[in-house]
């Protein structure tokens, strides 16, 4: 689902509220490591808890500097 490609994360697969949950930690463990880019270009299908990850993967990047 999250692969990393230098500082930039690419989210692959579904982001609906079953799968969010496991992207939300695995995309903060990488944000720890220093993603700076997220790419969403392999999302196929999504919902309103896409955003909600989103905006949780922003304040773990605030919080991590």
């Amino acid at each position: 689902m999250i692969r990393r490609d230098g500082d930039r994360m690419m989210v692959s697969g579904p982001l609906t509220l079953a799968h969010v949950a496991a992207a939300l930690s695995e995309g903060n463990l990488a944000i720890g490591e220093g993603v700076s880019s997220i790419d969403l270009v392999e999302v196929g299908e999504l919902d309103s808890s896409a955003l909600a990850l989103l905006l949780a993967w922003l304040r773990e990047a605030r919080r991590c500097g």
